[in-house]
């Protein structure tokens, strides 16, 4: 079977096809609420408000349940026993090319799901509100969740690997939300950033400098992914030896 194949169809398994379809439905049902009151109102004084309460609750929510859901999938994708469908390919794979396709298939996934996510945000909001319109920072504010979402992704990895137990993956997310209350707390600019450079949570609103931010999240989220793939081939070799799959 093709690797990525084979990926595929461990990270897509039944009990993680059924969390994908309860977060979904959810999110429709969010946004079904979300929008009602917006479809009875006439008042257009009322309506760039209306608009952006209902965007903020939306994307506050999407932001949260994407960093839970992509921290807990990562955290089962790389456990210990999920993982070890490595010994059962047929053929010898570098450990590196292992680990590296293993996180292009979740990245791939995790795209598609916040494509399907923006899509139903869309759709919804011009089907229910005859006057409603997409606000093009949506669109920046979904790029940014699904790097954001990685970062802990790769974080919840590198938990999994080192605890080697499921309760590895609540590191993560308490990180998450701590970081999220102290950059509200605002404890000045220094430790703001600080706690932005290890555990970003912020979203950029100035276009100016959005590439620097984006390009920011990307070299976080490398430094992660890299040090997980240290933290992954060692205890690899620490319990099988040097990895021949066959």
């Amino acid at each position: 079977m093709n690797l990525m194949k084979l990926h595929q169809k461990y990270i897509l398994n039944k009990v993680n096809k059924i969390i994908l379809i309860i977060i979904v439905f959810t999110f429709v049902l969010l946004e079904f609420f979300l929008l009602k009151p917006l479809s009875r109102n006439d008042n257009w004084m009322q309506k760039s408000e209306l608009l952006e309460n209902y965007e903020n609750y939306s994307i506050t929510f999407i932001k949260s349940i994407t960093i839970i859901f992509v921290t807990y999938l990562y955290g089962i994708y790389f456990n210990k026993n999920t993982d070890n469908y490595r010994l059962i390919i047929s053929q010898k794979v570098r450990i590196e090319k292992f680990y590296f396709t293993k996180i292009l298939v979740a990245m791939f996934l995790i795209a598609i799901y916040m494509a399907l996510i923006l899509l139903i945000h869309i759709t919804m909001g011009y089907y229910l509100v005859n006057w409603y319109h997409l606000n093009n920072y949506i669109l920046k504010y979904f790029l940014e969740i699904y790097l954001i979402a990685n970062v802990y992704g790769f974080i919840s990895l590198i938990t999994m690997r080192i605890f080697k137990t499921l309760y590895a993956i609540l590191i993560p997310i308490v990180l998450y939300f701590a970081s999220e209350i102290i950059t509200d707390i605002n404890l000045g600019n220094a430790l703001n950033s600080f706690f932005e450079l290890i555990l970003p949570t912020s979203f950029n609103d100035v276009n100016s400098s959005l590439f620097y931010h984006i390009m920011a999240l990307i070299l976080i989220g490398c430094t992660y992914l890299e040090f997980g793939y240290l933290v992954y081939i060692h205890k690899v070799y620490h319990s099988y030896g040097m990895l021949r799959v066959c």
